[in-house]
């Protein structure tokens, strides 16, 4: 018996992939999209017609073209609507505003206040937030995405390991709710850190590729064709919480953030953009006690990222460098541990890649999300 064709099905996943390919790359004619995706012209030209009518996307002629008939272009209506982001990594809330294209348009912080609860600081700062917006904004708004550091469950509404004990104990979704109509998306911040820096891996959205990044915490997270793997209770590729032999964790053995102060001690008269440079010549010249530390360091690194490679067989490994100190030095080190316990022939497939993040890459990173959730809804209309 021949299986029907679910059109209405077909049609949605069309719409997604041709709104898809359009931010992705922007500036396109309908003749591109249609033949980088293999879709007829008449396909693209009626879902890009949808798509124009209700204001998501734009068709201007090409003024760059010198020959000819001026082709039109197709890009994504960057003022349509807003993007807002709440991150929650410190007791300093910060707040920040995007449009389609994740360009941040406006961002603000939050001073604690000691004084009352972490769940006033939180309701004050979300009333200074509606306040900061205009009702026009506040229409265009298509979701909100907050990022914690820890682990979130969305069946209890509750944080869980985080480094910031307050937030345990509250109910987040609902606290925002009550100030917020739109769609809320709540994450821990090391899976949108690695959302967006995995998409400078080449064919990241086919690849299997695990994250870890070296920030206040050792954080980490599986990325499976573009898309975070959770786990059944969502903290699965929470790295830093695996134990060594000693009993500790990767996380307080690491102890990145003492690290890094310990550097800064050891040259006190460079200045913070320049500390990379003064480490990487002191590690060449052998200073002893720079040598020591950075040893130290990889050898502890290595020991849970070859467990993750014997236990995952990931096509990458991305490393992202909060301080961004190092560079492939660092990997090399890394990588010769690693040698030590997989054999060359098979950690030969394996790239790892080491990555300076951004200070934003958080807040990107849950734009990102959240624009994608919104592109899944306009599709299945």
């Amino acid at each position: 018996m021949k299986r029907k064709i679910d059109f209405n099905s077909v049609k949605k996943q069309n719409r997604l992939l041709v709104l898809n390919e359009i931010i992705q790359h922007d500036h396109l004619t309908r003749s591109e999209i249609a033949r980088s995706l293999d879709l007829s012209n008449a396909t693209v030209g009626t879902i890009a017609d949808e798509m124009i009518h209700l204001g998501i996307i734009i068709e201007e002629k090409d003024m760059t073209s010198s020959i000819g008939r001026k082709p039109s272009l197709l890009r994504i209506n960057k003022d349509a609507n807003l993007i807002m982001v709440l991150d929650l990594a410190t007791k300093a809330i910060n707040y920040s505003l995007l449009d389609l294209e994740l360009n941040i348009l406006d961002t603000r912080s939050h001073t604690y206040d000691n004084t009352i609860t972490y769940q006033e600081n939180l309701d004050s700062f979300l009333l200074d937030t509606k306040s900061w917006l205009t009702s026009s904004q506040m229409d265009k708004i298509i979701g909100i995405g907050v990022s914690v550091p820890g682990t979130y469950q969305h069946d209890t509404d509750a944080v869980l390991c985080t480094i910031v004990p307050e937030l345990t104990g509250i109910n987040l979704h609902s606290i925002i709710a009550k100030h917020f109509p739109q769609s809320i998306f709540i994450e821990n911040d090391m899976r949108f850190l690695a959302l967006k820096d995995i998409q400078k891996v080449v064919d990241y959205k086919h690849k299997s590729i695990f994250f870890m990044c070296l920030g206040s915490g050792i954080g980490g997270a599986l990325c499976v064709n573009g898309h975070i793997y959770t786990g059944a209770n969502n903290f699965a590729g929470e790295i830093g919480q695996t134990l060594l032999t000693s009993g500790q964790t990767v996380e307080h053995a690491i102890a990145w953030d003492d690290f890094i102060q310990n550097l800064k001690r050891l040259f006190p008269d460079t200045a913070e953009d320049a500390l990379h440079g003064a480490v990487m010549n002191a590690y060449a010249e052998d200073h002893p006690h720079v040598t020591e530390a950075i040893h130290r360091l990889t050898d502890l690194i290595a020991v849970p990222l070859t467990n993750m490679i014997w236990l995952l067989n990931p096509d990458t490994i991305v490393i992202s460098d909060q301080y961004g100190i190092f560079d492939q030095i660092f990997i090399d080190r890394i990588r010769e541990n690693i040698t030590k316990h997989i054999p060359k022939g098979l950690l030969g497939e394996v790239e790892i890649m080491h990555i300076k993040n951004k200070s934003k890459s958080v807040i990107l990173g849950a734009a990102h999300v959240i624009r994608r959730k919104w592109l899944e809804q306009l599709s299945a209309q």
